[in-house]
């Protein structure tokens, strides 16, 4: 299994303990009510194994690591790409479905591993910037590499409005997936 930690600190806890709360709390839901074959399977949450105020989620290991992985072992000219780059569609389509925006959609990054494969199907996973659309967010962090101008600069492409993770932003980051399938390398970075 595979613990994402959530990160807190004594002070922040004791400041604003209900939105962190809340914020794991929502996450954890809306992770465990997702249910496809290219989305990383939700296990369980645990507030347990680590002092107190830790909690962390409890998921699958998927072994054969990420996209770039992948790819070094099936050529970027075989089945493989186009499979793959269908399966991690599907599953992007199947969160949209569900009206969350992925938010930090990557093949591999210094942060974390986005896209994570099987030996025969890739499955989405960090839902840590996930959100429902069209709700706001504050945090601009996430993979810088994949993200698109809207987001790298919002002042300019989007003066007046909140910092906003969109449909559209989780698009361009699938297109620079399809760029590093495709050509086996890392798009931006």
């Amino acid at each position: 299994v595979v613990l994402k930690v959530l990160k807190i600190f004594p002070n922040q806890f004791d400041h604003r303990s209900d939105l962190i709360m809340h914020k794991f709390a929502k996450e954890v839901l809306a992770w465990w009510y997702l249910k496809h074959p290219n989305i990383v399977p939700f296990v369980s949450a645990d507030s347990i194994t680590f002092p107190s105020p830790t909690m962390a989620m409890v998921s699958s290991w998927i072994s054969q690591g990420d996209v770039l992985d992948y790819m070094a072992a099936n050529s970027p000219a075989s089945e493989f790409a186009i499979s793959l780059l269908y399966d991690i569609i599907q599953g992007l389509m199947y969160l949209h479905s569900e009206n969350i925006v992925h938010g930090d959609l990557c093949g591999v990054s210094t942060h974390r591993d986005c896209i994570h494969s099987t030996d025969t199907c890739p499955f989405l996973t960090d839902f840590g910037l996930a959100s429902l659309i069209d709700s706001e967010t504050t945090t601009h962090g996430g993979s810088r590499c994949w993200m698109g101008s809207e987001l790298l600069l919002p002042h300019v492409y989007q003066p007046g409005l909140p910092f906003r993770r969109t449909l559209a932003s989780d698009v361009w980051a699938f297109v620079c997936v399809c760029c590093e399938v495709c050509l086996a390398q890392y798009f931006f970075c």
